[in-house]
């Protein structure tokens, strides 16, 4: 099962390829919190895709809390998806670098949009020619991955 963070979420659909992540039937969770922080993105449109919208308990918000004091540079929505991805033991799909450090030293296996973009070039839900044009529009619209991996994947892809 995948924990996806606000960042990724956010670059899937400023990408165009929400739609087709959602129809890949990969189990996706999300916290609570970064639900609420999805002011583009349908909450009804994840959960009629069945996305799990994780609630955390009480105790688990004060887990949460004493991340927050470790990870400073983190957002708590962002530390949420973390968090779950920890305690369920779900892979974190995250594009925000401090996120992705915290996973690092949390021992938690972290992806990201590229990673996704790939995965769905080689499992069939989407030619070469669609993941060029997605990643162009998400750095367009702002979408910041590592430049080596851009230029890896362009080349692979034959991107333009």
């Amino acid at each position: 099962m995948l924990s996806v963070d606000t960042s990724a979420w956010i670059n899937w659909y400023r990408g165009g390829i929400l739609q087709t992540v959602l129809a890949t039937g990969w189990r996706l969770c999300s916290s609570e919190f970064v639900f609420a922080e999805l002011m583009s993105i349908s909450p009804e449109l994840l959960e009629s895709a069945e996305v799990w919208k994780r609630a955390l308990t009480g105790e688990e918000v004060e887990a949460l809390d004493r991340l927050a004091t470790t990870y400073r540079r983190v957002s708590v929505a962002d530390l949420s998806a973390l968090y779950v991805a920890l305690v369920e033991r779900f892979i974190l799909i995250t594009d925000d670098g401090p996120l992705r450090e915290a996973a690092r030293q949390e021992g938690v296996i972290c992806h990201g949009t590229l990673w996704i973009l790939d995965e769905l070039v080689q499992g069939g839900w989407m030619d070469c020619e669609r993941a060029c044009m997605a990643l162009h529009e998400m750095l367009n619209a702002g979408a910041r991955f590592p430049r080596t991996a851009v230029l890896s994947l362009r080349k692979r892809w034959s991107c333009p």
